[in-house]
């Protein structure tokens, strides 16, 4: 019944997307957990990839005092994250296989979330400067967008100014090309074009040094 709610469709169409497989301990565990329960896990069982999707988190609804006691533990795990010496080697191979199981691109087309120099691969960066610096820059933490990380990790020094615009620029220019083939009920494949590839060199010129060297 909570997932009928949660995917409801409205007007403006399906109110959540939600994949009940990603929850902790995967379809065989329970679809809701106490923030005990919750805490233990995140710190003592979760995967790379679960701290990862944990940068993006938020309170939608609900009483007060779970939202404050939500952030908290959030930023307490994330904060504890930088202390993984195989951090970005995981980020990277979790990166790799993901790319190799759900890349559709064939031929020439470019597969604009999944190919290398994607959207995926930008938020792979992001989430792994926000792993790797929150205990340093708990700034870091106050924000959940992609632009929004990108322009606090280029504050507070995570990342330059030059490589953060460049990842903001080319994170606008490929949502705007996959929100508008949505929109026409269109894939996330194209044939690219000068102005894309732009984008995709430059994001995966930073891959290689911010995540290979």
């Amino acid at each position: 019944r909570l997932t009928h709610f949660l995917s409801t469709l409205t007007p403006g169409g399906q109110l959540y997307e939600t994949d009940t497989r990603l929850r902790p301990n995967g379809k065989g565990g329970v679809l809701v957990s106490s923030l005990a329960a919750f805490a233990d896990y995140q710190r003592r069982e979760a995967w790379t990839w679960e701290h990862q999707a944990l940068t993006r988190a938020r309170v939608v609804v609900g009483a007060p005092h779970l939202a404050t006691a939500f952030a908290a533990l959030r930023s307490d795990v994330l904060c504890a994250a930088g202390a993984n010496s195989a951090l970005r080697e995981q980020v990277r191979d979790m990166r790799d296989r993901m790319r190799s199981e759900l890349s559709r691109s064939t031929g020439g087309q470019f597969d604009l979330k999944q190919d290398r120099g994607g959207i995926a691969d930008l938020e792979f960066m992001v989430q792994y400067t926000v792993l790797a610096h929150a205990a340093q820059s708990p700034a870091l933490l106050s924000a959940t967008d992609n632009v929004g990380l990108l322009e606090t990790a280029s504050a507070f020094g995570a990342l330059s100014d030059s490589d953060a615009q460049d990842l903001i620029a080319a994170y606008l220019h490929l949502r705007e090309i996959t929100h508008r083939r949505a929109l026409q009920g269109e894939k996330a494949l194209v044939e690219i074009d000068a102005a894309t590839a732009k984008h995709r060199d430059r994001v995966m010129s930073l891959w290689q040094r911010l995540m290979m060297e």
